[in-house]
C-alpha cells in the first residue's frame, strides 16, 4: 500500500483494476471504457499521491475547453481529497495544501512538496501554444494527463505530449488520456489500438501485470468498465444498465466499453465556434433548466440575431443537491443577477423549482410538457441554425453532436429520441419553449397545434 510520510492509504481505497498503476512507469497511458468504471476519480486519486510523495513532479489536467475542469477534474481532486482527509488522516491532510477555488484559476498546491496540479485547455492554436509555457512554481510539467480525450485534435495530442513533455526532468514524465470509446472510428482508436507501437500493452479490467508496467514500457492501454468499480452507486448503476433497452450504442459504449457505432443522428443545423456575440448582441435572450442528481443539473442561456439561435453560457455539473445548484448559479453569475431572469425548469421537479423560488429566484417557470412535447421542442430545435459558444457551451456541444434517434430492431431510425446525456438539450428546449408556444414574439409554425400536444 502507497505510503506518505507517517501516513496510509489502505489498498482497499482503490479498485482493483487501477491499483497496479499506483506505480506505472510507462511513457503514455490510455484509460478506456464505459461509464462509471472510475478512471477519473482513480486518476485524481493518483495525482495527489503523486504530488504529496514525489519531488518535482508536477501535473497539468487537460480538459479541451478549460471552463469544464471546475465541476469535473477539480471537483474529483478536492472530493479525493476530503475523503482521505476525514478517513486517514485526521483532518490534516488539508493543511498540506494550498488550493485555489477561483473558478478558471484553479490551482492545487503541495506545501510539503511544492508540487502542484495546474489545469489548462486547447480550445484553439493560441491556446495550444500557450501550454508550452506553463510550468509549476518549482519547476517544469512532468505530466499532463487529458480527460475527455476524445474531445482532442490529433494535433493536440502531439503538441502535448510530443512536445510539452520533451527535455529531462527528475521525475519520469507521462502522459494519460481518459475517456469513452465514443466512435470507432476515432483517430485515437487507429492510433493506440489498431497501429499500436511495438511493445504496447493491452489490458482489461483486473488482469494488469504490475511488474511489467513497472519496467518502463513506452504504452499502456487499459478497458474498464462499471464492473470494476466497487464505489459506483447501485442507483447509478440500474440507471447505467438500463441502456440495454434504450439504445444499442450507448449500451455498448457505457455498459460495454466498446467502440461505438453512431448512427441516425438528431441535428446537423449547428456550428461550434467561439462567436463575438453577447447577450446584448441578442434578441429574445431566454434561460432553461434541468434538474438532476444521478444526471447533470444544467442551466443553458441563449438567444436569437438574425433568426439564428445563439447559445452563449451554460451551467453544468453533476451529483448536485438542490442547494448545491442554486449555490453554483449564484457564484457563476453573482449579485442576484440570475434572481432576475425567467427561467422555463422541469416540471417534474416542483419541489426544486419551489427551492429555487424561495432563495430568490422570483421568476422560474415550469415547462408546459405534453404529450408530444419532446418532439416538438426538438423539430423547433432543428428548424434553426444553432450556434454553440464553443468556450462557454462545452457540455451543449458534446450532447447535440451524439443525441439520436431510437432505433428498431433492424436499426432503422423511429420517430423518438434516445434521451441520454441530452440533459443540455433538455434544458435549451425548456428555455425555447415560451417562442415555440407561442408566448414570444418569435412565432414558429410547425403544421400542428398546442392542444394536439396537450399542452
Amino acid at each position: 500500500m502507497p505510503e506518505i510520510k507517517k501516513y496510509t492509504i489502505p489498498k482497499e481505497s482503490f479498485n482493483e483494476a487501477f491499483f497496479p498503476y499506483l506505480r506505472s512507469n510507462a511513457r503514455t497511458e490510455i484509460f478506456y471504457g464505459g461509464g462509471g468504471s472510475g478512471k477519473s476519480y482513480f486518476l485524481a486519486q493518483r495525482d495527489l499521491l503523486d504530488v504529496l510523495g514525489k519531488e518535482e513532479n508536477n501535473v497539468l489536467v487537460m480538459h479541451k475547453v478549460s471552463a469544464s475542469h471546475h465541476n469535473t477534474t477539480f471537483k474529483d481532486l478536492l472530493s479525493v481529497m476530503n475523503e482521505w482527509d476525514n478517513k486517514y488522516f485526521n483532518h490534516t491532510l488539508s493543511n498540506k495544501f494550498k488550493v485555489n477555488y477561483s473558478n478558471g484559476n484553479e490551482r492545487i498546491t503541495c506545501l510539503r512538496t511544492g508540487n502542484e496540479i495546474l489545469f489548462g485547455g486547447c480550445k484553439d492554436d493560441n491556446e495550444l501554444e500557450k501550454i508550452k509555457g506553463i510550468r509549476a512554481t518549482n519547476g517544469p510539467i512532468t505530466h499532463i494527463r487529458c480527460e475527455e480525450m476524445t474531445n482532442f485534435t490529433q494535433k493536440d495530442i502531439f503538441q502535448l505530449n510530443g512536445v510539452r513533455l520533451r527535455g529531462e526532468t527528475k521525475t519520469r514524465k507521462r502522459f494519460t488520456g481518459s475517456m469513452n470509446p465514443i466512435l470507432i472510428s476515432h483517430f485515437i482508436k487507429k492510433d493506440y489500438i489498431d497501429n499500436p507501437q511495438e511493445g504496447t500493452l493491452f489490458y482489461e479490467h483486473d488482469n494488469t501485470d504490475q511488474q511489467a508496467i513497472i519496467n518502463n514500457p513506452n504504452v499502456v492501454i487499459l478497458k474498464t468498465t462499471h464492473e470494476d468499480n466497487k464505489f459506483y452507486g447501485e442507483e447509478e448503476r440500474k440507471e447505467l444498465l438500463k441502456f440495454k433497452t434504450i439504445d444499442k450504442y450507448y449500451y455498448d459504449v457505457y455498459v460495454l466499453g466498446n467502440w461505438g457505432v453512431l448512427g441516425n443522428i438528431v441535428f446537423s443545423n449547428y456550428i461550434i465556434e467561439d462567436f463575438d456575440y453577447t447577450e446584448n448582441d441578442l434578441e429574445e435572450v431566454f434561460q432553461g433548466m434541468d434538474f438532476g442528481t444521478i444526471h447533470a443539473s444544467t442551466l443553458i442561456r441563449a438567444g436569437y440575431k438574425d433568426d439564428e439561435l445563439y447559445c452563449f453560457d451554460e451551467l453544468y455539473g453533476k451529483g448536485w443537491t438542490t442547494s448545491d445548484f442554486i449555490q453554483s448559479v449564484e457564484d457563476k453569475w453573482p449579485n442576484q443577477q440570475a434572481h432576475e431572469w425567467i427561467i422555463t425548469c422541469d416540471s417534474a421537479e416542483e419541489d426544486r423549482r419551489l427551492e429555487f423560488e424561495r432563495s430568490g429566484f422570483r421568476r422560474i417557470e415550469k415547462a408546459k410538457k405534453g404529450p408530444a412535447s419532446l418532439k416538438y421542442g426538438i423539430d423547433y430545435l432543428c428548424s434553426k441554425k444553432i450556434h454553440i459558444h464553443r468556450s462557454n457551451c462545452p457540455n451543449l456541444a458534446r450532447e447535440i453532436q451524439g443525441f439520436k434517434r431510437r432505433e428498431d430492431k433492424n436499426g432503422d431510425a423511429m420517430d423518438a429520441f434516445v434521451e441520454v446525456n441530452d440533459d443540455c438539450i433538455a434544458a435549451l428546449r425548456y428555455g425555447s419553449e415560451y417562442i415555440w408556444s407561442n408566448l414570444g414574439s418569435v412565432w414558429y409554425d410547425p403544421g400542428y397545434s398546442l392542444g394536439d400536444l396537450g399542452l
